[in-house]
């Protein structure tokens, strides 16, 4: 397997690129287009630069641990081990690291019949931080042997370190650093580069594939690391498994399926990473492109969530789908049965009511407004949307809901009265007040309530949260904090969760006695609830948002996660 020796190691650690732009060709144009996978950096000196500088860098550095760390014993042995090496190298390991991995730096690993084999390319500020780089290399690596050998007009090195069996190749060709301990991917990588400088014609590189240039069009510009992995070179390895299980069919099948993989890391505003798969979607099953059509698409109920959401959960369902599914493999009698009771309670069938039912569903959290000890903090809106009523399927769909919401409501009140009589409970079902509305007074401390809107079928613990939900206009909320994250971050996203926490830390803020005494009484020890709120103030007090993202369509799957810092304001 590819061993990265313990120097290169080291400087990797320091991350330090040089500031200006690649202007040169790709490192990838040096590769075999038979590349397994590729890892790629951009800029990062840059990137890591102006991270340092960022306010999430601020907020880290005011934290008491890194406080205590920077006074540690651990620091210093860091500190006393970036002297030693600034004597070696004669410049502060993050400046010398940054010349020699300059603009970009690559990393390929590609599949053999026995074991991956690996190369590390890296593009330095000037062929003399090169030269340097080896002759401190040798001067300090005791136990290696040096030889140097010639190929195609160039001379390469091979490194033999007898005692652990390890033996490594590095060249150096103008600016370019190449290393590997697979001789043959060293010489395939001069020939490249000699006909390179020569003008004669190269053959087909990495950057030529057209799975690898699809892989980059399609991950954020933003990204300061990317991955490729070309599924078609791990083919043969695939079918080799001697596994004959279902499972592995499935998998392989899918893998074959796949055209090619990317995921990307970006660090401006925080952190963010995304995952994408492409793949053929010819001769798939017709249920499987159903689906897809169903929950692709944007969820709009995200246009319903109000500005002070702490969290927000929106995307698109099929729950026909799912349901004929769970149907057609449960015991036909009990299937049967759960369609005589679904039309009993509802009037309609089970079945024929999910398949009316349009795909967007959400849910969101919001601050409680009246704060109880043995109550919970916040409270929300669940929604599943329904036909308009300006049609026949959606009249007949809210009578169905409107009928088995009622019967739900009593029903529960009901057993809740004779299960607490000192508390009965009341199902309000028919309220000339709140027509569209139904709830359960009494119930401990929460409230049961249901709404049939225009638009949707809510679901909350309080009446008065869902009231406001339906008079939400169809649009997202102007300014607020998800609506920017979604456009910068997710804007086709198809499924979302997202957590505003700048919002939950003011919440917490404007309460903390309250939330004090509360994580005092779950950790059942006094003094402790002070102790645990104050660790939960100093990590939400890290970032001010964070978010998780699927999208799918007919060809290509696309998940991204990510952490956002608003740099315009300071922690509160």
């Amino acid at each position: 397997m590819f061993k990265l020796p313990v120097a290169i190691t080291i400087l990797l650690t320091w991350t330090g690129l040089a500031r200006s732009q690649d202007a040169d060709f790709p490192l990838t144009s040096l590769l075999e287009p038979n590349v397994g996978m590729c890892l790629e950096i951009h800029g990062l000196r840059r990137h890591v630069d102006d991270l340092q500088s960022s306010g999430f860098a601020v907020r880290v550095q005011s934290l008491p641990m890194y406080k205590t760390w920077i006074q540690s014993r651990e620091f210093g042995k860091l500190k006393t081990a970036s002297a030693w090496v600034e004597t070696v190298v004669g410049k502060p390991p993050r400046e010398f690291a940054g010349d020699l991995l300059g603009q970009s730096v690559a990393l390929a690993i590609s599949p053999t019949e026995t074991q991956p084999k690996g190369l590390f390319l890296t593009r330095a500020v000037n062929a003399g931080v090169l030269e340097h780089f080896v002759t401190v290399w040798q001067k300090t690596d005791k136990s290696g042997e040096f030889t140097v050998l010639t190929h195609n007009g160039h001379t390469y090195t091979r490194r033999t370190k007898a005692a652990a069996h390890e033996i490594v190749y590095f060249a150096r060709l103008g600016r370019i650093f190449v290393l590997s301990d697979y001789e043959p991917v060293v010489k395939s990588t001069i020939d490249r580069f000699a006909a390179r400088s020569n003008g004669a014609k190269l053959g087909k590189s990495l950057a030529d594939l057209p799975a690898y240039q699809a892989a980059r069009n399609a991950l954020s510009t933003a990204n300061v690391a990317t991955v490729f992995v070309n599924p078609r070179a791990w083919d043969a390895s695939i079918d080799r498994q001697p596994n004959k299980s279902s499972e592995h069919k499935v998998f392989r099948d899918a893998w074959h399926r796949c055209r090619w993989l990317g995921a990307g890391l970006r660090l401006g505003r925080g952190l963010g990473v995304e995952l994408l798969a492409d793949y053929d979607s010819k001769n798939a099953p017709e249920a499987w492109t159903r689906v897809v059509e169903r929950i692709g698409g944007r969820p709009e109920f995200l246009a319903h969530v109000p500005a002070n959401a702490l969290l927000a959960v929106a995307g698109r369902h099929d729950l026909g789908a799912a349901y004929h599914f769970a149907i057609q493999h449960a015991p036909e009698k009990q299937g049967q049965a759960f369609e005589q009771i679904g039309l009993n309670v509802l009037g309609m069938k089970p079945s024929e009511l999910i398949d009316q039912l349009p795909p967007n569903w959400g849910m969101y959290v919001v601050p409680r407004q009246n704060l109880q000890l043995d109550v919970s903090p916040v409270e929300g809106v669940l929604a599943v949307e329904i036909p308009p009523s300006d049609r026949p399927a959606g009249r007949k769909v809210r009578r169905a809901f409107d009928q088995g919401l009622s019967m739900g409501l009593v029903a529960l009140s009901v057993f809740y009265s004779s299960t607490f009589p000192d508390r009965p409970a009341r199902a309000v079902t028919n309220s000339p007040d709140h027509p569209s509305m139904k709830w359960i007074e009494n119930l401990n401390a929460y409230e049961l309530a249901t709404a049939i809107g225009p638009r949707y079928l809510a679901v909350s613990s309080n009446r008065r949260v869902v009231e406001p939900f339906l008079q939400l206009p169809p649009e997202p909320v102007a300014g607020s904090a998800l609506d920017a994250i979604r456009k910068d971050r997710f804007p086709d996203a198809g499924h979302v969760l997202f957590v505003n926490v700048k919002a939950v830390r003011e919440f917490v803020a404007q309460n903390r006695g309250f939330f004090a005494e509360q994580t005092r009484r779950l950790g059942k020890v006094n003094g402790a609830g002070e102790q645990r709120l104050v660790r939960v103030e100093q990590a939400l007090g890290l970032v001010d948002a964070g978010y998780a993202s699927l999208s799918i369509s007919n060809e290509r799957l696309h998940v991204s996660a990510g952490l956002v810092v608003d740099d315009s304001r300071q922690p509160d």
